[in-house]
């Protein structure tokens, strides 16, 4: 019905309105919000996590990967915010998480 309406939320909804006089029509949001779920996710159903978009969350290529995990077996010691600075492109975040997913803790001594 939202494509038939030419991409217009409020004109959906009165289109839901006139076509369900007996239903409660949705409000203009919820229309928009469903659609941009439907757009960014493929589906209208929620997530389990409200903040998961169906994108990736990591941009790291697999030289960058390569390159901070080489990084910390040069240098065990080293710090995430050390690795954030030597890879100009990443976040402190983005080094901690693909540390913890390789099983490497920050601020734990761990022989490769």
């Amino acid at each position: 019905m939202y494509d038939r309406c030419n991409g217009n939320a409020l004109r959906t909804a009165r289109e839901y309105a006139r076509r369900y006089p007996s239903h409660h029509p949705p409000d203009v949001i919820v229309i928009r919000r469903l659609d941009d779920r439907l757009r960014n996710t493929g589906s209208v159903w929620p997530t389990a996590n409200p903040h998961d978009t169906g994108i990736p969350r990591s941009g790291l290529t697999v030289a960058q990967a390569d390159a901070i995990l080489h990084g910390v077996k040069e240098t065990p010691v080293v710090s995430t915010r050390t690795l954030d600075r030597e890879m100009t492109s990443t976040k402190k975040s983005t080094v901690h998480r693909l540390l913890r997913s390789e099983r490497l803790y920050p601020f734990r001594y761990t022989t490769m």
